[in-house]
């Protein structure tokens, strides 16, 4: 009898455990199934914004490509319906010069002319500027490029400015030739090196140099710099130097004519296309803008 007890008390304890245990797992079940049930309302949210952030990106992409097809038209624009008829008045204001040279006029229309010539030649430098500034993205679009050898573009580019300054200045010539590049196009670089060496020679004074050099660097880069014995950048107006629009007091006293828009491009076109450009300047001293371009293309 008493092992009848024993085994009925045994069965009741292993019945309890076994219902304690049913109702721990149910619990444990409760729990898993809230927060399966969580994360199935996580996941959708998750689901819900990114395909509203596709969409918002999709409709961005397009809006984007609808200005960029507005932009090349406005490239075009600019640069037949605007441009001809500047460089017609150039022309024509440069003619009627020529036909009233060694005549005798008033000293007030030999003013007037320089100024609406001088005024011409800063209307067509401005829309030449803003056509190469709108064309950067198309540069920077080129799926393929040509190696060539960059040092010729460089060379090429600072004595035919050299000549327009008619040897006031003199231009010292440093190549370290070594080999071709493809990582920028030779009409960027030629943009590039145009600008930096044509500033260098405006902001020098006549009986001051310029000097141009290229090295490639330990890594296999190109780089060419230019410096100059000009005026120099005063150190307060150094940081804004690649801001667009930006020019200094120097600049608008000795009334160069720029815009403010050429070491702009420089750095935009530089940096689109994985090179780096840096300066070192002095007031009353100098400037040294250097330009390093990787050897192969690697665009950011």
């Amino acid at each position: 009898m008493a092992a009848a007890y024993l085994a009925i008390a045994l069965l009741a304890l292993a019945l309890s455990a076994a219902a304690y245990r049913l109702s721990t797992l149910r619990r444990e079940l409760a729990i898993a199934v809230r927060e399966r049930d969580e994360k199935r309302t996580s996941l959708a949210r998750t689901s819900k914004l990114l395909i509203e952030k596709n969409m918002e990106m999709f409709d961005r992409n397009v809006r984007q490509q609808k200005q960029l097809e507005s932009k090349e038209d406005f490239v075009g624009i600019v640069s037949h319906q605007l441009r001809t008829p500047a460089t017609e008045v150039k022309w024509g204001i440069e003619a009627l010069e020529g036909e009233l040279r060694g005549k005798k006029q008033s000293e007030h229309a030999t003013e007037y002319l320089e100024k609406l010539r001088k005024s011409a030649e800063r209307m067509v430098r401005l829309i030449d500027s803003l056509v190469r500034l709108m064309a950067v993205d198309e540069q920077y679009r080129r799926l393929s490029i040509a190696p060539y050898d960059p040092d010729e573009v460089v060379v090429h580019v600072a004595e035919e400015v050299a000549k327009t300054f008619e040897g006031a200045k003199k231009l010292h010539l440093a190549v370290t030739k070594g080999g071709t590049i493809d990582s920028m196009d030779s009409d960027s670089l030629e943009l590039v090196a145009e600008n930096l060496i044509e500033n260098a020679f405006t902001y020098t004074p006549e009986g001051g140099s310029v000097t141009v050099s290229t090295e490639r660097t330990p890594d296999g880069c190109y780089s060419f710099t230019v410096k100059d014995t000009g005026v120099g950048i005063p150190k307060e107006k150094q940081k804004m130097v690649f801001v667009k629009f930006q020019r200094s007091e120097t600049a608008m006293r000795m009334n160069s004519g720029g815009m403010g828009l050429g070491l702009y491009l420089v750095k935009n076109i530089v940096e689109r296309q994985g090179g780096q450009v840096s300066f070192e300047s002095q007031e009353g001293v100098g400037s040294v803008f250097r330009v390093v371009l990787p050897a192969k293309r690697r665009l950011t």
